[in-house]
C-alpha cells in the first residue's frame, strides 16, 4: 500500500468513525440490501450484520 492509499483508507476510517453509530450501522444495513441477492441472504452475511447490531446495542450506542 503506497502512501496514497493509506491516506485515503485513514480518511474513511476518520469518516466513519465521527459519524453517529446509528447511521453507521443503518447505513450498513442498507449497503447489505443493496447487494446481489445470493449475497444479501447468504447466512454469513446476515449473521455478522446482526452481530454488529447486537454488538452496538450492548455498547450502548444503539437503542
Amino acid at each position: 500500500m503506497d502512501k496514497h492509499q493509506l491516506l485515503k483508507y485513514c480518511e474513511a476510517i476518520d469518516h466513519f468513525l465521527t459519524q453517529p453509530a446509528t447511521l453507521y450501522v443503518y447505513g450498513i444495513a442498507a449497503a447489505v440490501e443493496r447487494l446481489p441477492a445470493h449475497f444479501r441472504v447468504d447466512p454469513l452475511v446476515r449473521d455478522n450484520l446482526e452481530n454488529l447490531r447486537a454488538d452496538m446495542t450492548m455498547w450502548s450506542v444503539l437503542p
